[in-house]
């Protein structure tokens, strides 16, 4: 049997409710409404992807070092270690041509 659970809220604790569980989803908007008014990058950092692809950073980075394995062959992400400003590494730049190239790849299985 089905039981209706009655919760005796105000209107502000209820309105404060509905904020907080609506702003993720405001922060995420705001973060694709920046990237659509900033048009196509040329190259992408290992957190766009990431954010695309709805992966973490970490699983990323492995696909640039390690690769996926599809039917016996190792297929890695194509990326470029970015240089910082004093010369040192500074994390990988990844054309999106790369990234629709890999992911096409690995969703064949």
């Amino acid at each position: 049997m089905n039981r209706v659970r009655l919760i005796d809220l105000h209107d502000d604790e209820l309105l404060e409710l509905i904020r907080k569980a609506q702003q993720p989803l405001v922060e995420e908007i705001a973060e694709l409404r920046a990237l659509l008014i900033a048009g196509p990058k040329e190259v992408l950092t290992v957190a766009d992807v990431a954010r695309l692809q709805k992966r973490s950073t970490d699983t990323v980075r492995r696909w640039i070092t390690e690769g996926v394995t599809i039917r016996g062959e190792v297929v890695k992400l194509n990326a470029t270690p970015g240089v910082g400003p004093s010369g040192g590494r500074s994390g990988y730049r990844i054309h999106p041509k790369d990234v629709e190239e890999f992911v096409s790849r690995i969703k064949l299985t």
